[in-house]
């Protein structure tokens, strides 16, 4: 799990359309018969507005046949709707669904959201916590909670396990145990 404050500004243009599956290629090949192995939250801290840049999506994308489009093929935005909130309302959505971050055509307000895209342990995380949260906050955390963050290994049920230093358990090489 990662935490972002998004904010989109004045003047901002909408992102490019995407899938968060797009991280886990090998997962856009299996379509919408795939497991959900990304996920995302959005819980508004302003007011989403068509006009300051409200999340966009493409309703039923995620249950597309063909998930490997052309470039030409790709999405577009006169497909997408906003998803329109009040300050502290949320929205989820499966990491198949497309969506993009508006375009933000106001003078002066700020569209402010935090997102927490989900994925699988077993998954690298988004964010690169190693190095931006200090070892020492780290060793004061639950064991579960540093593996959410990256700071212990990962054996899934097959394979020799991830996220590991010289095929030693990270937790062992930074001395959490």
């Amino acid at each position: 799990m990662a935490t972002q404050l998004i904010q989109i500004g004045p003047g901002n243009v909408a992102q490019k359309l995407h899938r968060d599956l797009e991280n886990f290629p090998a997962f856009i090949k299996m379509g919408k018969s795939g497991p959900c192995v990304a996920a995302n939250c959005m819980i508004a801290l302003t007011d989403f507005t068509e006009e300051n840049g409200a999340t966009r999506v493409i309703p039923g994308s995620h249950e597309w046949d063909n998930f490997e489009m052309s470039e030409e093929e790709r999405f577009r935005h006169e497909d997408t709707i906003p998803a329109l909130m009040k300050a502290g309302d949320m929205l989820i959505w499966d990491g198949k669904l497309v969506h993009s971050g508006g375009e933000n055509k106001t003078e002066s307000e700020y569209r402010r959201g935090i997102a927490l895209p989900l994925t699988p342990a077993y998954f690298t995380p988004e964010e690169t916590y190693a190095f931006s949260i200090d070892l020492e906050i780290v060793r004061t955390l639950p064991a579960h909670v540093q593996k959410m963050i990256g700071f212990r290994s990962v054996f899934p049920s097959s394979g020799s396990g991830l996220w590991q230093h010289n095929f030693e358990k990270l937790e062992d090489y930074l001395g959490l145990n």
